[in-house]
């Protein structure tokens, strides 16, 4: 092989062996019988159940920085997790322990016998049946509240004695409006000028939908040169942000479809993920744009609490049945001062199209050409979108429109140097019209 070559060349022969396939059964010998197992891991890494296999048999193990590998090893001893995973400092750091353990070999021996108890304590096969069912009767537990909270646009505010549906993004009340989209009656809300349709689905309903009807329209295995670009510009700002200064942020792109936008962020070596409530959409993902992608709604991430460092919802919110759940969600997987950016259509430029082609007769309907400005199940205006994502938690950073809208409603972008000593913050977009190449990413 190439290494097998490699070590040739390097007058290696005597000092490196290659022992192929080794079975399962006489694997805990080798493990044992080595002073030290390294894990030179560069890329995202799941878990690394090699690492608790050497550990389990007493053999300490030094890995990068990368996945689960520092969670498995900083509870034994933060040394062991190498300080980056470049070639040079790994064998830095691997030089410094056999050094060590060479001045110091009762110190050896006890992290021998530490890495045993470490494996015992925390990765028997019953610690992990018990997190398990833990895991997933807390998922369940959120969707089963999730469920049963009243959609937004079921949910009531008291005006005197009439009882009016509340607007989701600002908590107000809506009156009905003399919008119709595609047979679909519309509320607006008094005070922010968001709208909501009078039916929202469900989240079986929405599924349903994305696994047959919208794959027809658009296939998640295509995107425009125009959406890549809105993508490129997307991670280019959050990086500006202080994203990039981050080292390998972790990337979470909710409603993700073909893994695009992830596979953007991978290509800047940003371990990303996608997650899609389609699982058609996700397969695509994972092979097409060799992204890993979760099939998940978004209202119950399968993610735990500050492990993510930047939550991407492009074209979500509008066509979800609780924008503020989903919000909610993004919120609580975050770390502290992570980043969350938002595009939804602006309300305040497709509401008048929609209205006017839907008013010029059967022709313009029957041909669909007023559907093509975009109002789905909730239509935000930017001060909406901005009480929005304020009501989840957030702190906004900027709001901006892609083009000139009705009631444009900018914000001007704090400095970035200050992120840091703000909690949770949000990157949100007020995006207008049909041309996504011209919409700002914030």
């Amino acid at each position: 092989t190439s290494l097998e070559a490699r070590a040739r060349a390097l007058a290696l022969e005597a000092h490196v062996t290659f022992l192929g396939f080794i079975p399962d059964e006489t694997l805990p010998s080798y493990y044992h019988a080595a002073d030290v197992f390294v894990l030179p891991t560069r890329e995202l890494e799941g878990f690394g159940l090699v690492t608790v296999e050497a550990l389990a048999c007493g053999t300490p193990v030094l890995g990068t920085p990368v996945g689960a590998t520092p969670e498995v090893l900083s509870g034994l001893d933060a040394s062991l997790v190498f300080r980056g995973i470049s070639a040079e400092i790994m064998a830095e750091d691997l030089l410094r322990f056999l050094e060590t353990m060479a001045r110091a070999p009762d110190a050896y021996e006890r992290l021998r016998c530490a890495c045993r108890a470490h494996a015992e304590r925390h990765y028997t096969w019953e610690r992990a049946i018990t997190g398990l069912e833990g895991a997933l009767g807390r998922v369940a537990a959120r969707g089963r509240a999730a469920a049963g909270t009243p959609r937004p646009g079921a949910l009531l505010r008291r005006n005197g004695s009439a009882a009016l549906p509340e607007c989701p993004a600002c908590g107000e009340s809506t009156r009905p409006s003399a919008l119709l989209y595609r047979g679909a009656r519309h509320r607006q809300c008094e005070a922010c000028g968001s709208s909501l349709a009078s039916e929202l689905p469900s989240a079986l309903d929405l599924q349903r939908h994305y696994e047959t009807e919208y794959p027809r329209r658009f296939a998640p295995e295509s995107v425009t040169s125009e959406r890549a670009g809105l993508f490129r510009s997307l991670l280019d700002r959050l990086a500006a942000l202080g994203l990039a200064r981050t080292e390998r942020p972790r990337l979470l792109d909710v409603g993700g479809g073909g893994g695009h936008l992830a596979a953007l962020a991978r290509f800047r070596r940003w371990p990303a993920v996608s997650t899609d409530i389609a699982s058609p959409a996700c397969t695509v993902a994972g092979r097409d744009s060799q992204t890993p992608a979760v099939q998940a709604d978004g209202a119950v991430l399968p993610f735990r609490d500050g492990t993510i460092d930047a939550v991407t919802l492009i074209n979500v919110l509008d066509q979800a049945s609780d924008p503020l759940t989903i919000l909610r969600e993004a919120h609580r997987v975050l770390v502290a001062g992570g980043l969350i950016a938002l595009r939804v259509p602006n309300a305040r430029f497709h509401r008048p199209w929609v209205r006017l082609l839907s008013s010029l007769g059967p022709l313009v309907r029957s041909r669909e050409w007023d559907t093509y400005p975009i109002v789905h199940h909730f239509a935000f205006t930017p001060v909406g979108l901005r009480r929005l994502v304020e009501r989840a938690g957030f702190r906004v950073l900027e709001v901006g429109n892609s083009l000139p809208a009705l009631g444009t409603h900018r914000v001007t972008p704090h400095a970035a140097a200050a992120l840091s000593r703000w909690g949770r913050t949000a990157i949100t977009a007020g995006v207008a019209v049909l041309a996504a190449s011209r919409a700002t990413a914030c």
